[in-house]
């Protein structure tokens, strides 16, 4: 049997895994008992349970097999775990997002936000209810046509109380080099988020310098395929214009940041 942890009220899926068996029950540790072969349960408390099957054959032959349940306080979690492109027949491209149930909640209706290289915003929803460590496939109505401007689609999740923001997001690329999103907020005070799509593993070098010389900063690390982001700390620097580099193997971006500190 394969429980899984969740939160009051969710309902958990529990899979016999039985052979030879014709009959079973389950004890659930909260007073509550079945008799089916694969039950669904619903605990309305929190706390550790242990869960026990005990399953028999007509020779009075029996077995068991016991796991624990942690039912603690809702923590939602969904998560973009990709996104898969193929070729149709007709040469447009198919694309699907894969999303995950990370949390211990039950999920319903996420909208999920498509853009398409910054030129068409897209809504989808997951219009299926998703039960923890579900996975849920979001394939988009039609084929995306190729061309100059088809440079790179990103994926957003908007799940309220998520509990894990960082994983709300993922890009594909349809080019062969380093795609770079404008950097916000522009003007900043405190923190300047920079992100951009690549279509490999890359070093790549961020550097901040001032637009009249004098103050820079820079870092320098390796960049992972697909979606990536990084935040700048710009508390320190003084307010004015400077210039953002993103430097990777085959492509140099720069864009004019107004800081005001």
């Amino acid at each position: 049997m394969t429980p899984v942890a969740a939160s009051p009220g969710v309902p958990i899926s529990f899979v016999n895994a039985s052979t030879g068996a014709n009959s079973f029950l389950w004890t659930f540790g909260d007073n509550s008992s079945s008799a089916e072969h694969s039950p669904e349960h619903a605990y309305q408390t929190q706390g550790m349970f242990e869960v026990k099957l005990v399953a028999g054959n007509l020779a009075a032959c029996m077995n068991s097999a016991t796991a624990q349940v942690l039912i603690s306080a809702p923590s939602p979690d969904v998560s973009v775990v990709g996104i898969t492109t193929a070729d149709n027949p007709d040469g447009t491209i198919r694309v699907v997002i894969t999303l995950s149930n990370n949390g211990n909640t039950l999920l319903e209706n996420v909208p999920v936000t498509i853009d398409v290289s910054g030129n068409l915003n897209l809504q989808g929803l997951i219009d299926t209810p998703l039960p923890p460590l579900g996975r849920y496939n979001l394939q988009l109505g039609y084929g995306l046509r190729r061309s100059d401007d088809l440079l790179f689609i990103c994926a957003d999740a908007h799940l309220a109380g998520d509990v894990n923001l960082a994983n709300n997001r993922s890009c594909a690329q349809f080019e062969n080099q380093l795609f770079v999103l404008p950097a916000y907020p522009n003007p900043v005070s405190n923190y300047l988020t920079v992100e951009w799509v690549a279509n490999k593993e890359e070093e790549v070098t961020i550097s901040l310098s001032s637009a009249i010389g004098g103050s820079m900063t820079w870092e320098t690390f390796n960049s992972s395929k697909g979606y990536n982001q990084r935040v700048l700390s710009v508390a320190d620097l003084q307010k004015g214009v400077y210039i953002l580099t993103i430097q990777g193997n085959n492509l140099r971006s720069v864009q004019r940041i107004l800081i005001a500190n």
